[in-house]
């Protein structure tokens, strides 16, 4: 484990892991599918759907979260701004699909602006995943800053703990300086979390982790922006999310 208790981070090099047991299990004895891989599956799934948010029938109908005035239509797509507040807030909007047995989905985006937040917490902007499990299991793919002006690329996952509330670990923190597509991806009972930055060609996998083979339902998958402190102000221009699955509803 590497850890701060203070603003600012660690940074350790795991050079090696060893492991023995009568019997392993989980998605780390998994084989990894590669990039290439996921994109194969992807293509080869039987339904997709793109919503163009260049596409003024698009942007006349989303679904939103926080204020309706965080979002603005414009010729390149919608423009979604995240007021700095002093409690945690969220603005953006829920996606319109159902989702069934493997899927993919990509939001592809332009960060304009991302303030660094005023406390010891962070601005974000995520796709947030939330499956209808006993736990309420959601993962967040995330593109984040830090107070020390460090942005990353993350995972997170949301859990509801025995006492009822949510607990939230952040799995990964790689470094990134400029994100323009977060993606998930469901292969069986795996999800990928992938981000492709500004200039690369292929995406990379930041985590994977098991769960499960629940349906994704309507507004359970959601993009949202959220900027921490009075002042501060997060603003993504929201181009295009595509999904492809086994099967989608509606």
């Amino acid at each position: 484990m590497v850890e701060t208790t203070r603003n600012g981070h660690a940074k350790a090099i795991w050079k090696s892991l060893t492991v023995r047991a009568d019997r392993l299990s989980g998605p780390a004895v998994i084989p990894s599918l590669s990039v290439a891989q996921l994109g194969q599956s992807r293509d080869a799934l039987a339904q997709s759907r793109t919503l163009d948010y260049s596409d003024q029938d698009v942007q006349r109908s989303p679904q939103t979260i926080g204020q309706s005035s965080s979002l603005q239509a414009t010729e390149k797509g919608l423009l979604i701004t995240a007021p700095g507040s002093d409690t945690w807030t969220g603005h953006g909007l829920t996606l319109p699909f159902a989702l069934h047995g493997d899927f993919d989905v990509a939001a592809e985006m332009d960060v304009e602006r991302l303030d660094p937040p005023a406390g010891r917490g962070e601005s974000v902007v995520f796709l947030e995943t939330e499956f209808r499990d006993p736990k309420k299991t959601s993962i967040h793919a995330k593109f984040a800053i830090s107070p020390s002006n460090r942005k990353t690329g993350e995972v997170q996952l949301r859990q509801v703990s025995e006492t009822g509330k949510f607990d939230y670990t952040e799995l990964v923190n790689y470094p990134a300086s400029n994100v323009q597509l977060l993606r998930v991806a469901r292969r069986q009972e795996i999800l990928y979390v992938l981000i492709q930055e500004a200039g690369h060609e292929v995406a990379k996998v930041l985590g994977k982790l098991e769960v499960g083979n629940h349906p994704i339902l309507a507004d359970d998958l959601r993009f949202i922006l959220h900027a921490d402190g009075e002042g501060r102000q997060v603003r993504v221009l929201l181009k295009r999310v595509t999904a492809h699955a086994d099967r989608i509803d509606p």
